[in-house]
């Protein structure tokens, strides 16, 4: 009986902690707008709005050209 409940209470255990260190993606990125760009072939725009959880930080980033 004590070897039971000792079983049960250790697979209990490591679901809950899983359960609770479960955590949500820090950084959501939506897209609004996916579109080819007039004229220029093999290009196209896509245009995103950001969210980000409040312990995440950014730093300045701007990306121009091709990559």
């Amino acid at each position: 009986m004590v070897g039971l409940t000792l079983t049960v209470g250790i697979a209990v255990g490591v679901i809950g902690g899983q359960i609770l260190n479960a955590r949500p993606e820090p950084v959501k990125r939506t897209v609004l707008l996916r579109t080819d760009l007039a004229g220029i072939a093999g290009r196209e725009v896509v245009v995103r709005a950001t969210s980000r959880d409040k312990r995440v930080t950014f730093t300045a980033h701007i990306k121009g050209g091709s990559s």
